[in-house]
């Protein structure tokens, strides 16, 4: 540990995730927190301006470095170069404590923007212990963080029980169903509200509201041009549904 610098054990008080927007407030009143969480992926250049606010945060303050893009429940396998640059990290600054998600976030060679609920499944499982160990390996001892639930996959084989609480449905006009994900949100949404631990999606179905009425047509003759007009009383209406079970784990 450099001589400049406090302890990196966390102590037994409270921390707060650090916002760069906030470091001259920080380096000015010297609040008394705990230590300062910092996400790993913000800091994975190569130098500048953010290495120095950081230096300077670590001579005040033990760290928590926390991870978010390692996709530690994803079937693929993990990104060595990632896995460098955390290390390298954690040598740098000497944080008290290194963390992950337990989601997944990749999937082939693309990168999604979220922390995803992963099936309980063995095979999942087992794929979770084997990149745990090889995180723990190149970058050292992990925390993980506990995992989405906020979905319920229908091939999960781990069983964990619960009560379902009730029903949600969510409606869209959108026939191709291009906001499916909008859909998804609004009911976990609802189901938070409701007091749920997650939801179990259970169908996506398309309803038909409303009668068929007649057809007319109206010709008309107009400087020797013949329009015809059709006109329709039909009041078919038609919506896609989108439900969910709310569930709530047993203690």
């Amino acid at each position: 540990m450099s001589p400049h610098r406090v302890a990196s054990a966390l102590p037994p008080r409270a921390g707060v995730g650090f916002k760069p927007e906030h470091f001259d407030d920080v380096m000015a009143l010297r609040p008394a927190v705990g230590f300062f969480e910092i996400h790993a992926e913000n800091y994975m250049g190569e130098g500048g301006p953010p290495y120095r606010r950081l230096e300077a945060l670590r001579t005040l303050y033990p760290l928590s470095l926390h991870g978010v893009g390692l996709s530690i429940g994803g079937p693929r396998a993990l990104d060595r170069e990632h896995l460098k640059r955390l290390a390298a990290l954690r040598r740098r600054y000497e944080p008290g404590l290194f963390s992950e998600h337990l989601a997944w976030s990749s999937h082939d060679e693309g990168f999604l923007n979220d922390l995803l609920p992963l099936p309980y499944t063995h095979e999942t499982l087992q794929v979770v212990c084997d990149h745990i160990d090889e995180t723990q390996a190149a970058v050292g001892r992990m925390l993980l963080e506990n995992p989405s639930t906020y979905v319920r996959f229908a091939e999960s084989d781990i069983p964990r029980e619960y009560e379902v609480m009730g029903e949600l449905i969510a409606e869209t006009d959108d026939m191709v169903f291009t906001n499916g994900e909008k859909m998804q949100n609004k009911l976990i949404e609802e189901a938070k509200k409701k007091g749920a631990d997650g939801i179990v999606l259970s169908g996506l179905a398309r309803r038909v509201t409303g009668e068929s009425g007649s057809s007319t047509s109206e010709t008309k003759v107009s400087n020797d041009k013949v329009r015809t007009t059709e006109h329709s009383d039909s009041s078919v209406k038609e919506k896609k549904e989108l439900r969910a079970r709310l569930i709530k784990f047993k203690r």
